[in-house]
């Protein structure tokens, strides 16, 4: 074969080889443009999640805000009403009430006699 053709045989090589990558180089392009498209849809979604999340915290925590409040005015901590529990908690331990024998005796120990003590305080968290 004469020069000419090796010649021709290698441009027509390189110009195929140009093309390919062309198209490679294009299709990637193509490619990555799809995705940024994806992720950013996806970031804006998952940030609109995020913000309705908060919404929903924020707006929980201002009700439950509210609410202590109106309790706190309407009276169900007021002084009166704690001060006359007292009186009444003052008036049945006077009595001997609360104690063992009465008639609302009561374990002012607390959990030390429940179910599955081990007979030390502090023995579970170990």
């Amino acid at each position: 074969m004469s020069p000419v053709v090796w010649l021709a045989f290698g441009v027509a090589a390189i110009v195929v080889i140009a093309i390919v990558l062309w198209a490679a180089s294009r299709r990637s392009n193509e490619q990555l443009s799809a995705v940024r498209q994806e992720m950013q849809n996806s970031l804006a979604l998952h940030g609109q999640s995020v913000a309705g999340q908060i919404n929903h915290l924020m707006q929980a925590v201002t009700t439950q805000l509210g609410q202590v409040r109106q309790e706190l005015q309407s009276g169900v901590a007021s002084s009166g009403k704690l001060a006359s529990d007292a009186q009444i908690a003052k008036w049945l331990a006077a009595d001997g009430k609360l104690g063992p024998g009465g008639s609302l005796p009561m374990n002012t120990n607390g959990g030390g006699l429940s179910f599955t003590h081990p007979g030390m305080y502090g023995m579970f968290l170990l």
